[in-house]
């Protein structure tokens, strides 16, 4: 970046390497940037970088719409067929995740033939034909005479090949002027472009059928899953040591709270009120091991708030940059290669899917979820009437759970991406995990969220009310921050406290990816589709199994063979 951006962005170097490994060339990351503006005065003398650093400014303070607005397609940038091999681009606008306008003002053809990769080429890095990348585009033939191989009848499967195609913001400089004089700039005067067109670029990349690409949002989930049951498992280690209370506080001064900072007092005062019993006096003995108990139960409560602090911090949406793809997607094309009687190679277009999840709308997510997904992740630890509100906007009414903090309490089964039905209602009912706030009782505040069959839920809790103050309150300089929660209370367990009926014993808990032959990718999905454990799938019908494995390629063999598995991993 030139020293003109640098003044603007306050920042010894505003573009940085993105890491990508591809290149040696800067790539902009477009990072989130401090602003500075010039400031002009009467007789200043205006040189080249004080101009530029003032339309950098501009530039980079339009660039802050993505983070308010989004990033993607806003209007036209349709696809359509063209002639022969091509494709045509309407005019449109667009906005790249750097906050960068893409402007497309006549109809632009586009030539698909450097797309097409041989299953021969050694440069298709990955991209040769295959059964994936040909894959079908209609499954079933219906034409009389058809063939199985076949598209429509006519069409030989190992003939096609999609490619993706984007569009990225691109510049050009011209009308060249030269210098009237160099000043101090040294050297003789020379010849520079006086204008900068802000173009665009139109690319592709190999695709995989049917299948889009890897979606990030199935990272973010599986990473939030797997963190938190690492922690969880963390700290039910910890509870069951000999001395619990000074390993907990170890954990946390390693692992310092994001919000929750009167963990670290609290922990320091439960310190303090430990008492060293006689062994011999059966007394002291006796109120040392009901103390121990009560503080376990405390503890339990400590280790709610340490989770609940890591979930927040999780799922705060930050202002992420932008790596070395900027690119826009449009569509996804499928293109049929064949040969005349002579032998001579003809590319055709035979389908442009200009759709989602081919297509990036204009979005203020970071990515897009397909639209059967609702993501609950904004709604966590918001306060349950807002949250609430929101939620039933986009048809969702979860089952309202209250409870105590009790790291007991919310264990497993606990999703962030729920899966809408086709009557604009989620799939599987929710359970929403509420309890009170630390520092306002009064306001309930939404823990998270499970599927409501993994709960055994069936009609709505009461609200429950916040725990009473304790009447014995400690030293003034060791008072705990958060008054609300008790100090070696026992905890009730508000779900047989107020379930009217007991529920049936679920199978035992197995996770997905112990069965042989299902990875992440497969138990991903599964869960995705409502079924959560070995239990659920054991339980479930081939077809709803087929229902959350998509248009991924397993075979009806296989799902039998998979839920036999699951019945005896859970008998």
């Amino acid at each position: 970046m030139s020293e003109m951006m640098t003044m603007t962005a306050a920042r010894p170097a505003a573009k940085k390497e993105c890491g990508c490994g591809c290149s040696g060339s800067a790539t902009d990351c477009c990072e989130l940037e401090c602003l500075v503006h010039p400031r002009f005065f009467c007789g200043q003398l205006l040189a080249d970088q004080d101009l530029t650093a003032l339309v950098d400014w501009i530039k980079a303070k339009g660039a802050l719409a993505r983070y308010r607005h989004g990033w993607g397609i806003v209007c036209g940038l349709d696809v359509h067929c063209g002639k022969g091999g091509t494709i045509t681009v309407s005019p449109g606008y667009a906005m790249d995740c750097c906050g960068r306008d893409v402007v497309v003002c006549d109809e632009t053809p586009f030539d698909l033939a450097p797309c097409w990769k041989r299953p021969n080429d050694p440069c298709a890095a990955g991209a040769a034909q295959s059964a994936g990348m040909a894959s079908v585009l209609w499954t079933d033939v219906s034409i009389p005479g058809a063939s199985p191989n076949d598209v429509f009848g006519f069409i030989p499967k190992n003939e096609l090949q999609p490619v993706d195609v984007f569009i990225r913001y691109s510049e050009s400089q011209s009308d060249s002027r030269t210098a009237l004089a160099r000043g101090g700039c040294g050297g003789a005067p020379g010849c520079e472009y006086t204008r900068v067109h802000e173009g665009f670029e139109i690319y592709c990349r190999p695709a995989d059928g049917c299948e889009a690409a890897a979606d990030p949002w199935i990272e973010w989930e599986t990473d939030y899953t797997e963190g938190l049951r690492k922690l969880r498992g963390d700290l039910d280690r910890i509870l069951k040591l000999e001395s619990p209370i000074e390993r907990l506080t170890e954990y946390v001064t390693r692992n310092s709270p994001h919000a929750f900072c009167f963990i670290r007092e609290w922990l320091c005062y439960l310190q303090s009120t430990q008492k060293i019993s006689d062994p011999k006096n059966d007394a002291q003995k006796a109120d040392a091991q009901k103390a121990a108990v009560e503080m376990r139960a405390t503890l339990a409560q400590v280790a709610f708030w340490i989770v609940q602090d890591w979930r927040n911090e999780y799922l705060l949406k930050p202002c992420r940059g932008c790596g070395p793809e900027t690119g826009i997607h449009l569509a996804r094309v499928w293109m049929w290669m064949r040969r005349d009687s002579r032998g001579k190679e003809n590319l055709t277009t035979v389908y442009v899917n200009a759709y989602p999840p081919f297509r990036r709308a204009l979005s203020n997510d970071e990515w897009q979820l397909p639209a059967d997904k609702v993501n609950l992740a904004p709604y966590v630890w918001q306060p349950v009437d807002t949250a609430m509100q929101s939620l039933r906007r986009m048809g969702v009414t979860p089952f309202q759970k209250p409870i105590e903090p009790d790291l007991t309490l919310v264990a497993g089964q606990e999703i962030i991406l729920a899966n809408f039905g086709s009557a604009g209602t989620t799939q599987s009912p929710l359970t929403m995990y509420t309890t009170f706030d630390p520092h306002c009782p009064t306001q309930p505040r939404v823990v998270g969220f499970v599927r409501r069959d993994a709960t055994g839920a069936t009609d709505t809790v009461p609200v429950l009310p916040p725990p009473p103050i304790p009447a014995t309150q400690p030293p003034a300089h060791e008072t705990p921050i958060a008054t609300p929660i008790l100090a070696g209370q026992p905890v009730p367990n508000p779900v047989t406290a107020v379930e009217p009926a007991p529920v049936a014993p679920r199978p035992r808990a197995v996770d997905l990816t112990k069965l042989d032959g299902i990875g992440d990718g497969i138990a991903n999905r599964l869960r995705n589709g409502g079924i959560n454990d070995a239990a659920d799938l054991a339980a479930a019908q081939p077809a709803a199994v087929r229902t959350a494995l998509g248009n991924l390629n397993v075979t009806d063999a296989r799902i039998e063979e998979m839920i036999a598995q699951a019945k005896a991993a859970v008998s």
